[in-house]
């Protein structure tokens, strides 16, 4: 029997999160399609729904990285929400890696992209996803 997918992922850091609006062009059509995402060392996940938007810091300051990340968020017919958080490396001997998340909402999805790790490459991946949706970490 095959694990079930992920949800969020526990920690014990706290964001409060505003979604605002959003920068998604609204001229653009999304369009529900089937989509396989690869899973490491499990079974590969389908669903039927848009890919939203899809960010990676494979190239910085015009360089090509040996190692990056690339995040792609999916909304299901259904209304939920799917992350993927693919790690690529270039170097020998050294594995990909893929990871799939399920979140109810947007601030489920900013929860899961904060916590998942904390190297700055990867967090400004996230904080390009999360800006193409308006989102913003609310300070009191």
């Amino acid at each position: 029997m095959t694990k079930p997918v992920e949800s969020t992922p526990q920690s014990d850091k706290k964001y409060k999160i505003i979604v605002k609006g959003g920068t998604m062009s609204e001229e653009k059509v999304l369009v529900d399609e089937q989509h396989k995402l690869p899973r490491s060392g499990d079974l590969p996940v389908f669903f039927k729904g848009k890919l939203l938007v899809t960010k990676n810091n494979q190239f910085r300051k015009g360089n090509q990285q040996s190692r990056w990340h690339q995040i792609s968020v999916y909304q299901t017919t259904s209304g939920r929400y799917v992350v993927y958080i693919a790690y690529r490396t270039a170097w020998v001997g050294e594995l990909d890696q893929d990871e799939v998340y399920v979140a109810n909402d947007l601030n489920e999805v900013a929860k899961i992209l904060l916590n998942h790790s904390d190297s700055r490459p990867y967090r400004d991946v996230v904080a390009s996803i999360m800006d193409h949706f308006g989102m913003a970490e609310m300070i009191d």
